[in-house]
C-alpha cells in the first residue's frame, strides 16, 4: 500500500469516491499542523480544497501506520497526530440490526480506527454523513482489545462547507416554492415557447 501525500486542487475541490472500503493514511488534505495554521473549523489555508471521502467504509490511520506492523500486537501500532480535511460519506453497521443487541459504534466511531491513539489527537475538519449500511465492511463494532484505542477527537465541522463552498458532487436537497401557476391551452404553450427561443435566438 503506496503512501501518497495529498492537498487538493483549491480552485475546484476533490472528491475520491469507491465502492470498497478506504484506507486514509496520515495528513490528508491539510498541512499536519493540527495545533498550527489550521483549526477543527477553520481551514489551514484559503487555499485548501473543498475535499470529499466516499466509500462503504473509511478508516483513518495516522502518519506512523506501518503496514509491516498491521497483523502485530496493539502495542506495536501506535499512533502520531495527524490532520485530515474532508466530509466523510460512508455507512456502518446499523445497532441492534436482527436484535442483536451490537453497538454500531455511533458517530465517535463512525471513522474506524486501528492504532493505538491513547493520548495522541486526531484534528478532523469535515462533516460525517451516513447514507447507507456498509456492505463490504459488515462486522459489527468492537473497542479495546487488539482493535484500537481511541484518539484524542479535535474535529469540527468546516467553515468552507458552511458558506456553501462543497465538494465535487456533493448530494444536495433543494426546495422550490411555487409562486405563480396556471394551466395553459396548447396555443398558449406554443406562443411561450416561441417567445422563449426568440428571446435566446434559437
Amino acid at each position: 500500500m503506496p503512501k501518497v501525500s495529498y492537498v487538493g486542487d483549491s480552485a475546484l475541490g476533490t472528491t475520491v469516491a469507491t465502492n470498497n472500503v478506504l484506507y486514509v493514511w496520515g495528513d490528508y488534505n491539510a498541512d499536519g499542523v493540527g495545533n498550527g495554521s489550521g483549526t477543527p473549523i477553520e481551514p489551514d489555508s484559503a487555499a485548501e480544497a473543498s475535499s470529499a471521502l466516499v466509500a462503504d467504509a473509511i478508516t483513518l490511520l495516522s502518519n506512523n501506520w506501518d503496514p509491516a506492523k498491521s497483523a502485530k500486537n496493539l502495542n506495536d501500532r501506535t499512533a502520531d497526530d495527524p490532520e485530515v480535511s474532508a466530509a466523510l460519506l460512508t455507512g456502518n453497521a446499523p445497532s441492534d440490526k436482527l436484535d442483536n443487541g451490537k453497538y454500531s459504534g455511533g458517530v465517535e466511531n463512525f471513522p474506524r480506527f486501528l492504532e493505538k491513539w491513547s493520548g495522541e489527537d486526531l484534528v478532523y475538519r469535515g462533516s460525517m454523513v451516513c447514507l447507507f449500511e456498509s456492505e463490504i465492511a459488515t462486522e459489527n463494532w468492537v473497542y479495546g482489545g487488539n482493535y484500537y484505542q481511541a484518539p484524542i477527537r479535535k474535529w469540527g465541522f468546516n467553515r468552507k462547507f458552511a458558506e456553501g463552498e462543497y465538494p465535487p458532487g456533493t448530494p444536495n436537497v433543494r426546495s422550490f416554492v411555487q409562486t405563480h401557476y396556471g394551466i395553459l391551452t396548447e396555443k398558449e404553450w406554443k406562443i411561450r415557447v416561441a417567445a422563449l427561443k426568440a428571446g435566446f435566438s434559437l
